[in-house]
C-alpha cells in the first residue's frame, strides 16, 4: 500500500501517516502538534487522503476529533 493520509495546517504538511497493508485490529488514537500555528491568525486544518495506487478500498478513518487550546500566556 502507498496510500497515505496527510494533515496540513493551510500549504504546510504536519504529519503523514501511511496506510497500513492490512486493517488494524482497533482503532488507533493519534496526535498531531499544532502549536507552531497558534499565532492569533485563523488557519485551515485539512486532512488529506491520497491512494495512488487507485484500490478503492481504504482503512482511514478520522472521528473524534478533539482541538485543545489555551489562552496566550497560560
Amino acid at each position: 500500500f502507498d496510500a497515505t493520509l496527510r494533515i496540513r495546517v493551510g500549504t504546510t504538511t504536519v504529519r503523514t501517516f501511511t496506510e497500513s497493508a492490512t486493517t488494524e485490529a482497533a482503532y488507533l488514537a493519534r496526535s498531531v502538534d499544532l502549536s507552531a500555528f497558534a499565532n492569533g491568525q485563523a488557519q485551515q486544518i485539512r486532512f488529506e487522503y491520497d491512494n495512488p495506487g487507485g484500490s478503492g478500498v481504504s482503512s482511514f478513518y478520522v472521528d473524534d476529533i478533539t482541538l485543545e487550546c489555551a489562552a496566550s500566556g497560560q
